[in-house]
């Protein structure tokens, strides 16, 4: 990984590196993967225009780049930073916090932590 992730609880997280290669294209992949035939329990994770909105940190190019002549791998790498940023959540309380939960679930803690 060419970056250097910074956290602080009193501003979001900071990702200084260069813009990620192919953007575009592995977000086109995963969400036609998550709309595809047998994964109706990974449909949740399919871009809406709401997901997209709240991925625009990684079109800023505050992505960690990553390059590999792997696709699964870079694939794989893609994925799990978006999930990363979705359960990324700042609360007046607590500051910045990483949710277990993408949806609101009744035995979810406070701010969809743990319990």
């Amino acid at each position: 990984l060419s970056g250097v992730l910074l956290f602080s609880t009193a501003s979001l997280p900071v990702f200084l590196s260069a813009a990620p290669p192919r953007y575009h294209q592995a977000t086109a992949a995963c969400s036609a993967a998550a709309a595809g035939p047998g994964t109706s329990r990974v449909n949740e994770f399919a871009f809406t225009e709401e997901l997209r909105e709240a991925y625009g940190w990684a079109e800023a190019g505050l992505l960690p780049l990553f390059e590999c002549d792997d696709d699964d791998i870079t694939r794989a790498y893609n994925y799990r930073w978006r999930l990363f940023y979705l359960h990324t959540k700042h609360t007046r309380d607590n500051g910045w916090v990483i949710t277990e939960f993408l949806r609101r679930v009744n035995w979810a803690g406070p701010h969809n932590t743990i319990n």
